[in-house]
């Protein structure tokens, strides 16, 4: 993982399209952290119904990661099993 973009007192929104696993939404907070540059949220559209990654995401760095959906696959369809309003 590579940070190219942003600087040291920068402002940061952390958006993924889904989160599979949670080490990756981790190791890219330590890295920002790292580099002193603040995440204002975390956002993703779509967790896989594991939630309990969202709980080791927070238990590890403090953040709460804010979510649309959450979904399951069966027999090779994805399914959403919850939809969240984020209004």
């Amino acid at each position: 993982m590579y940070l190219n973009w942003a600087k040291s007192g920068d402002k940061v929104i952390i958006i993924e399209d889904m989160i599979d696993s949670w080490w990756t939404i981790i190791a890219m907070i330590n890295l920002l952290k790292k580099h002193h540059i603040d995440i204002v949220d975390i956002f993703s559209v779509s967790v896989k119904e594991w939630l309990w990654w969202l709980e080791r995401i927070k238990k590890e760095t403090w953040y709460d990661v804010r979510r649309l959906c959450k979904f399951v696959i069966q027999d090779d369809v994805s399914k959403i099993i919850d939809f969240n309003s984020l209004i």
